[in-house]
Formats: structure tokens, sequence, C-alpha cells
């Protein structure tokens, strides 16, 4: 299975109130262990937020940083990719994230998702409405190393209790069952309304 760990930038003291959402610190390590116990049964694609970097080198310095780094690198089962995340989402299984522009992004997929946070957000924290809130809803939510263990479990082993969940909602607010192209269905939506 091809997992994409997709971790964010807004790092304890590091960001303004309310947008510091990155588990980064508190997660990271555990996400690069569970890469590595699980080799034989997944690919791992370490798409960091391109600003998680220099911030790394403030608080852990350019070794440490440079070796996280170079390990999902060097891994035979994982990949670290700077570059654009399109063609990850195409040819992925599942994301592990706690990025707020991925909760609506990975949707698009339809495919397993995990937010990773401390607590559960509300909306006012997210700075969603109904559409962001009932993304973020139909996702997984960790916020331990058990609990990614256990979702990269139920991915290795096909299970997807949000599937229904996740089909209503792309239903719902993507139309991705629709035949018509994007530009015909912002049209009929502008006209509708």
């Amino acid at each position: 299975k091809k997992i994409i760990y997709a971790p964010h930038h807004s790092l304890k003291g590091t960001n303004g109130d309310h947008i510091e959402y990155a588990t980064f610190l508190e997660l990271g390590e555990a996400m690069l262990q569970l890469a590595k116990k699980y080799s034989d049964e997944t690919q791992w694609a370490f798409k960091p937020h391109p600003t998680l970097y220099p911030k790394l080198l403030k608080i852990w310095g350019k070794e440490k940083t440079d070796n996280y780094y170079n390990e999902w690198r060097d891994m035979e089962n994982s990949q670290l990719e700077l570059g654009e995340y399109y063609g990850l989402f195409k040819h992925s299984d599942a994301m592990i994230h706690d990025s707020c522009s991925f909760i609506i992004e990975y949707m698009y997929m339809n495919l397993p998702v995990m937010f990773l946070e401390e607590s559960p957000r509300t909306p006012e924290q997210l700075q969603a409405g109904p559409f962001g809130y009932e993304a973020y809803g139909s996702h997984y939510h960790g916020s331990s190393a058990l609990d990614i263990e256990n979702f990269i479990l139920s991915v290795i082993n096909g299970k997807d209790p949000k599937l229904a969940e996740r089909r209503s909602y792309c239903q719902l607010y993507l139309n991705l069952d629709s035949k018509k192209t994007a530009c015909e269905n912002i049209i009929t939506e502008i006209l509708n309304n």
C-alpha cells in the first residue's frame, strides 16, 4: 500500500494563535519507525510542507533535521517528496496528515485519510464552515503512535469503515459522479443559484 505522510509546518510557538496544527514534533519519529516496521507491506512518500524544514533547522539544528529527511529519502520503501503532490495523491492508497488544506484536497481521492491532532477540533478552530468540517469528520483521527499504527493496519488489510461517509460527502459536495467537466459544473452551479 502506498501511504503519504504530509506533516504541516505550524509547530507550536512558530505560528499565530489557532493556527498551530502540526503534530510533527510529537509524532514525526513514530511515523518514521512505523514506515520501517511495515516496510514489507507499505511504500511511503514523506511530503512535508516546504516551511517545515527551515522551522526544524531552528528547533533541531541542521544535522538532526537532515538526518531525519535523509532517512525518508534513503529507505527502500520510501521517498522524500519536495515537489508537487498531485501525482502522489493519484497513485496513493491513503494519507496521514495534519494540514487543513489537505482536509478538502485529499477528499477528491475518496481514499482512507487520517488527520493527526492532539485533540478533536471545532469548526471555529479549523476556521471551516460545514463544507470543511464535514470533510474533517470524514477523516480518521489520530493522536498517538497506536492510533496511527491501527490506521496503517486497516489500510494494509483493506478495511475502511469511513468509506460510506466519504462517498456521501463526495456526492454531496464534490460532484465526483458527474459526467460534466469541472467548468460545466461551475456554470451549472452559478446558474442554479
